[in-house]
Formats: C-alpha cells, sequence, structure tokens
C-alpha cells in the first residue's frame, strides 16, 4: 500500500488521492513521535462537489493503534505535532481543490479536564488564524465531548 503514497512537500507525510462517484479522496500518513513512542496517524478528506450545494471538504485525521483507526484522545500522541499537521493537511486540501466549506472534528476526551480545555483553546486559536488567514468564517460547534469545526468561504458581495 505504501508504494500509492507520494510525499506531501515540506512533510515527512505521504499522500495519496483516488476519486469515485462520492468525490475526490486525499490520504496522508505520517509518523509522529509521542509520549509512548512513535505512531502512525491518518489524515484523510473527502472533497465533494455537487451542482446543488458548496463543495465541501470532509477532513477526518485519528491514530492507528494495533491496525484500527483511533479517533479518541489515548494520551499517548503529541497533541500539538498531530494538530499542527492536521491543520497543513486541511491547507493543503484547501489549495489543491478551493472547498467552500471546510468541516472536521476533534475529540476532547474526558481523561484530564484542564488538559481537554486546554487542549479545545488551542486548536480554536489555530482554526481561528486558519479560517481568517485563508479567507473563512469559522463556527465551532461542542458536540458531546467532540468539537466540530465548521469552515465557510467569505463569498465578497457584488
Amino acid at each position: 500500500m505504501s508504494e500509492l503514497f507520494k510525499e506531501i512537500p515540506g512533510t515527512t507525510g505521504e499522500y495519496s488521492t483516488h476519486k469515485d462517484h462520492e468525490g475526490t479522496h486525499v490520504f496522508l500518513k505520517k509518523f509522529i513521535k509521542g509520549k509512548t513512542g512513535v505512531h502512525e496517524y491518518g489524515f484523510n478528506a473527502t472533497v465533494t462537489d455537487q451542482d446543488d450545494s458548496l463543495k465541501t471538504a470532509t477532513i477526518l485525521f485519528y491514530m492507528v493503534k494495533d491496525e484500527v483507526p483511533v479517533s479518541e484522545l489515548t494520551e499517548e500522541g503529541n497533541a500539538i505535532e498531530v494538530l499542527n499537521t492536521a491543520l497543513g493537511f486541511i491547507r493543503k486540501v484547501n489549495e489543491d481543490y478551493g472547498p467552500d466549506r471546510i468541516v472536521f472534528s476533534a475529540v476532547k476526551g474526558d481523561h484530564d479536564q484542564k488538559e481537554s480545555m486546554s487542549r479545545t483553546q488551542i486548536y480554536r486559536k489555530l482554526v481561528d488564524r486558519f479560517a481568517s488567514s485563508y479567507g473563512f468564517d469559522s463556527n465551532i460547534n461542542t458536540l458531546g465531548g467532540t468539537d466540530v469545526f465548521i469552515l465557510t468561504k467569505k463569498h465578497e458581495n457584488i
């Protein structure tokens, strides 16, 4: 499978793309050193371009643990490095596919309430900075232990 991947410029990860009836799928695989060693992470985007709706990029990112994708917090990784990679991946998807809307979620977890709140604040600041730099409005909804980020492209009124 790894022979299908190519390197994303400026990162140590590898990516591939695939197009089907749902849209264009973009995949990034990266190994990140965390608290308990080096872990494999996956970053996936599905970019849809329906005639009657906004072009939307739905982003998923997760750790691969025992060959299974895990999206909840494990307390084993490096949250800042993972988020930086996720934002780099989102930036690449935005530059390559120009979506009108970007949607992704981040699990806050319930291990350590203080760490969870701190992580949420960092995510929000970085997402807001990304949104303003790339011409998006950001909206963040909290559903249970998950923050859902919805970035919508600002369109100039004529």
